[in-house]
């Protein structure tokens, strides 16, 4: 992911996961509606 490749090499702090995995809950979420919706 984009974000981590900027981030130092060491563990991302448990916010940032969070946010990371709603993002991509998110951005999965508009996919699917979008495909759902057919535009």
């Amino acid at each position: 992911m984009v974000v981590t490749m900027m981030l130092p090499h060491k563990t991302p702090p448990l916010w940032l996961k969070k946010y990371i995995k709603m993002a991509c809950a998110l951005f999965k979420h508009q996919l699917i509606c979008i495909q759902h919706h057919h535009f």
